[in-house]
């Protein structure tokens, strides 16, 4: 998939090269940088209207030792985000500052998940207990697989005036409900009341804010 969109961004970017000269390109390259952090490709085909295609991507691993009371959790977690992109930006005048952006985009793989659980040795009713005894807790939270439409409100000309331009993106990913998964293991096995909980606690985990700077390069 992510071959298939840049091998489409560089058609597009020799495309419109061989149509355009610089100086009155209606194409850019955006560089975004925030909490969907990727690459996108522009296109103004009408003076107050720009189409973009884009595509988010980050990974972060996270493996380490929490203290709680005294106490140590080892934590192992992961979180994905794939996410391409499609959206239309209407500016109230020629290549304004102020562009309202609405579009859709396909969770590709978006799902965070972590596994805990105690380390050490604990005493229960006068029994000793190691952590591997006890056993550790699996929890995921899966957006994945799934189309969800987005608006935000765009600072900065969609097209840059000279090679480069600057903006800012601020709005939100209207998801759908999270798949959640928890289970346990060993002594933490019995995991069904804690899973209904989780589940009515998340139904309205459905925004993923965007808050991105937005770097311009205009072909």
């Amino acid at each position: 998939m992510k071959l298939y969109l840049l091998s489409g961004l560089i058609f597009c970017v020799f495309l419109t090269q061989a149509q355009n000269p610089v100086n009155q390109s209606k194409s850019a390259l955006v560089l975004n940088l925030g909490s969907t952090p990727g690459i996108g490709f522009t296109y103004q085909f009408k003076p107050k209207l720009t189409a973009s295609i884009s595509y988010a991507f980050f990974a972060y691993n996270l493996n380490q030792t929490l203290n709680l009371g005294g106490e140590d959790l080892g934590l192992k977690g992961k979180l994905n985000m794939s996410l391409p992109s499609l959206s239309l930006a209407y500016s109230p005048k020629e290549n304004g500052l102020i562009n309202l952006v609405g579009g859709f985009t396909y969770l590709l793989d978006n799902k965070f998940s972590m596994r805990f659980g105690p380390k050490g040795s604990y005493e229960v009713n006068g029994n000793t207990f190691t952590g591997e005894e006890i056993g550790d807790v699996l929890f995921e939270m899966d957006y994945s697989k799934s189309f969800a439409p987005f608006g935000m409100l765009s600072i900065g000309r969609s097209i840059p005036k000279k090679r480069i331009g600057f903006g800012v993106d601020i709005g939100s990913i209207y998801l759908s409900q999270p798949k959640i998964t928890l289970e346990g293991s060993k002594r933490l096995k019995d995991m069904s009341e804690e899973l209904t909980k989780i589940e009515e606690n998340t139904r309205d985990w459905r925004y993923w804010p965007i808050l991105n700077l937005k770097v311009r390069v205009k072909l």
